[in-house]
């Protein structure tokens, strides 16, 4: 498989990558992974999911929660790109930013791919563990501080909608304004959101503007932006693996022409999926053939998968 300018994983208008979200990291089995890979996958683990096991090891003092996921993931989990990366880190993959932040987040990237590859050949020391633990534990506070910060600016926007400028702040010119500042505020980013990359994000954007807009109304929840963050995977390109039927169907609402792309384990081993680029011409002509099965048929065909994948592996 060759890999072209759209990013590794995609050779030119065909996208083959998948990401594992928090769900999947924690509770997929392997023979359920397995089945992905003999599609022609390649998996990757996202950085989200990997942080809040690390964290959550080291809250419940628990080593053996992350080192044996990773032992048993680690055989399938492609080794040139073990880790999907979201925020900064992903948008200056994608040649947006500057020399410097290019620099800084390419050696971001090296470090965590090379720490994913010495847990998987030889684990990770107790201290070493604590230590990198409680930095992530202490990040994921941080971000969910921001979070509640965007939140309740945009609660602040949507009560000023008086008649004066209800015009204005419902305008699309509005909403794309909106959708660049919530963008750089969930990747945490100075870099540039040029023409064009709200359309690789476009899952990521329509489904964190729908939940600060209709904050009034419902307050989101502290998941949420975990939830949007691991949608931009979309734009590496990839495929994002979940079991949150709860996303799927905010996704589905959204209307998102990448809706696509956010599958559960049984439908990327056994359903057809298209492969083109998350993006773009290709995607809109897939989002208007996409339909996806009711939540209950959808929940029902996965646990009737999953049972039958764990029999046939003894």
């Amino acid at each position: 498989m060759s890999f072209g300018p759209r990013g590794y994983g995609c050779a030119r208008a065909s996208c083959f990558r998948v990401v594992l979200d928090s769900n999947c990291f924690r509770g997929a089995t392997t023979a359920e992974l397995s089945a992905v890979c003999r599609r022609g996958f390649l998996l990757s683990i996202s950085i989200e999911a990997l942080r809040e096991v690390w964290a959550q090891s080291i809250r419940e003092q628990r080593f053996s929660l992350l080192a044996t996921r990773v032992r048993q993931l680690g055989p399938l989990v492609d080794p040139m790109a073990p880790v999907a990366f979201t925020g900064n880190a992903l948008l200056t993959s994608l040649g947006l930013g500057t020399t410097e932040q290019n620099r800084t987040n390419a050696s971001f990237r090296s470090r965590i791919t090379d720490a994913w590859t010495t847990l998987v050949a030889q684990g990770v020391g107790q201290a070493d563990w604590r230590a990198i633990g409680e930095e992530l534990a202490a990040e994921l506070n941080e971000d969910e501080n921001n979070w509640k910060s965007q939140v309740d600016e945009f609660i602040s926007i949507n009560r000023a909608r008086t008649p004066a400028n209800a015009k204005v702040v419902n305008s699309q010119r509005f909403v794309r304004r909106a959708s660049e500042i919530v963008f750089r505020k969930l990747a945490n980013t100075g870099v540039d959101v040029k023409p064009g990359v709200g359309q690789r994000v476009n899952a990521s954007l329509k489904f964190v503007i729908g939940k600060v807009m209709n904050a009034h109304h419902e307050m989101p929840a502290r998941n949420d932006w975990v939830d949007g963050r691991l949608l931009q995977h979309i734009a590496w390109p990839s495929f994002l693996m979940t079991n949150d039927f709860r996303l799927i169907e905010a996704v589905d609402r959204s209307r998102s022409m990448q809706a696509q792309w956010i599958r559960t384990p049984r439908e990327l081993a056994e359903t057809r999926v298209a492969h083109c680029e998350p993006w773009g011409r290709p995607a809109r002509a897939v989002a208007s053939r996409f339909r996806r099965d009711p939540p209950h048929l959808l929940r029902a065909d996965q646990e009737r998968w999953r049972a039958a994948v764990a029999s046939a592996s003894g």
